[in-house]
């Protein structure tokens, strides 16, 4: 074998290696994008757990189910008290929402409960006036949840803790 001949040998199997790494190197590449993605679904998903946690935990119990029966009719101070709690509670869900939309997570049942509470009449008077602010898409979706539960009792008339207290 001449000189010329065993460097092209050499060369065809530098190609081959190189082609070897080149499909290992994409292979581990694959392998740390799709750790990565499971990654953030998880931390998104914990992060949206944690502020739900942190939100539910700051209501007035027996404001909120006042509430729920009649918004209007609380004092200016507790209506804006609720209301910041819902926009919380809205904003959770339409970030587990969009999460949901772009692959990162799978949906819980917070939206439709969300959605159930809508047809509460109270929580129904602060969502005609707040509702249309929030992103139109997630708007639609809890109007659609809520309008497919129609027969279904409002959650406060099927958790008793959630009623008002009379």
């Amino acid at each position: 074998m001449d000189h010329q001949a065993f460097a092209q040998l050499l060369g065809n199997y530098g190609e081959f290696v190189g082609a070897v790494a080149v499909v290992a190197t994409l292979a581990y590449l694959s392998v740390q994008v799709r750790q990565s993605n499971q990654i953030e679904t998880a931390e998104s998903i914990r992060a949206t757990t944690n502020a739900y946690v942190h939100t539910i935990l700051q209501v007035n119990s027996p404001l909120f189910r006042s509430a729920m029966v009649d918004f209007e009719g609380l004092s200016g101070d507790d209506q804006m008290t609720i209301h910041n709690y819902l926009v919380a509670m809205f904003l959770i869900a339409q970030t587990e929402v969009s999460l949901s939309e772009r692959g990162l997570g799978d949906l819980s049942d917070y939206p439709p409960v969300l959605a159930s509470m809508t047809r509460a009449p109270g929580i129904q008077q602060w969502w005609a006036r707040v509702g249309p602010t929030f992103n139109p898409g997630f708007h639609t979706y809890i109007n659609e949840l809520r309008d497919s539960q129609k027969n279904d009792l409002p959650v406060h008339e099927i958790l008793p803790w959630f009623a008002a207290d009379t």
